[in-house]
């Protein structure tokens, strides 16, 4: 499972996961609430990036709760650290259940992208909960009775991701969501020109080039939408549409 850096509100940086958009999510929901995220992966993987970002993994911030019960201080290393932490293989943080999040599940049991533990700024969590309700996820705090625990959040249930909403395709970005608008640009004819809007002869090799986005722009002036050159759930749903519409 692939990992990467996120920007959430505020500028918080977090590392989480890129597979299946759940990372575009959290961060969606994180910029509408207004509710910095502090933490999302800390297993071994993401390690080399919270070294970027200054931040400890499951495994250290277990070792420094360690330190401070053996020697009755806190080590220097940890910068103030050392509060209680589930032993690595046993976080939700790093997609294991620890037995509290998920009881109905095993201890131990590795859970799926969307049952990662997130820690949301503590003044911020009721708002970050809300805002998911309203995208219809079911998001809550995990530890209710813990205040050291009032900053963390798990999903309740699989959210319904729709990555052209969370995170809409625009210049300069590349995969294949990028390929499949090209395929449908080819396919879709200008009404005044009868001419496709992306010439078939021009091959991005999966790219939102320039010429990508002024074929968006000029589809979107045709089907009244706002000139953003960008492919949101709107713009890639009349494109779709403009499809099936040319095939029938």
């Amino acid at each position: 499972m692939a990992l990467r850096i996120f920007t959430g509100a505020g500028g918080s940086r977090f590392v989480c996961d890129d597979d299946g958009g759940f990372g575009d999510t959290v961060a969606a929901i994180s910029m509408r609430a207004n509710a910095p995220i502090s933490s999302c992966a800390r297993e071994a993987a993401a390690e080399p990036f919270l070294r970027q970002l200054g931040k400890m993994s499951q495994r250290e911030l277990y070792d420094c709760a360690q330190a401070k019960i053996k020697t009755g201080r806190c080590p220097d290393s940890c910068d103030g650290n050392c509060n209680a932490a589930n032993p690595p293989g046993r976080s939700t943080h790093e997609r294991f259940n620890d037995g509290v999040a998920y009881p109905a599940w095993l201890p131990g049991l590795r859970l799926p992208v969307w049952a990662r533990g997130i820690d949301v700024q503590r003044d911020r969590v009721a708002a970050f909960c809300d805002e998911a309700r309203k995208e219809g996820f079911t998001v809550t705090l995990t530890y209710p009775h813990s205040a050291q625990e009032a900053q963390h959040v798990n999903f309740r249930k699989k959210p319904a991701i729709d990555l052209w909403s969370t995170r809409p395709l625009r210049e300069g970005m590349s995969g294949p969501r990028v390929r499949l608008v090209v395929r449908l640009l080819w396919a879709v004819h200008d009404p005044q020109t009868r001419k496709p809007y992306l010439d078939p002869h021009i091959r991005p090799n999966g790219k939102f080039t320039p010429q990508v986005a002024a074929a968006v722009k000029a589809f979107q002036h045709d089907h009244h939408q706002p000139l953003t050159g960008e492919v949101d759930v709107h713009t890639i749903r009349a494109l779709r549409a403009a499809r099936r519409a040319r095939a029938n």
